[in-house]
């Protein structure tokens, strides 16, 4: 089966409400985050059977247990030891869709 580009662009703007280019970031540049981005990649991974056994959610978005931490946040922010999260583009999740298997993205 043939993977074009512009069906998954659309996908994914189905499931996130905005316009994806290549280099739209995921989760910076879209309009989701925590257990919403992890369904994202879930429901990716089923429709485009992709193998997402190397991706680590952790890494690229935040998840809800985060979010209902106020103290940790606070403190984190005072500090200024934040947790960075990775990002990829809207290409390289088109890549990994095409390959069938999730790679990190090299910056």
């Amino acid at each position: 089966m043939e993977i074009i580009k512009e069906e998954v662009y659309a996908y994914l703007k189905l499931m996130t409400g905005d316009e994806i280019k290549d280099d739209t970031l995921f989760f910076d540049g879209v309009s989701i985050d925590g257990l919403d981005a992890e369904q994202m990649m879930i429901q990716i991974a089923e429709k485009y059977s992709v193998d997402l056994s190397e991706y680590d959610p952790a890494n690229y978005h935040f998840n809800e247990a985060e979010i209902t931490n106020f103290l940790l946040g606070i403190s984190q922010a005072i500090s200024g030891k934040s947790k960075k999260y990775a990002s990829f583009t809207a290409l390289h999740l088109y890549n990994v869709v095409k390959a069938g298997k999730w790679s990190s993205p090299t910056n």
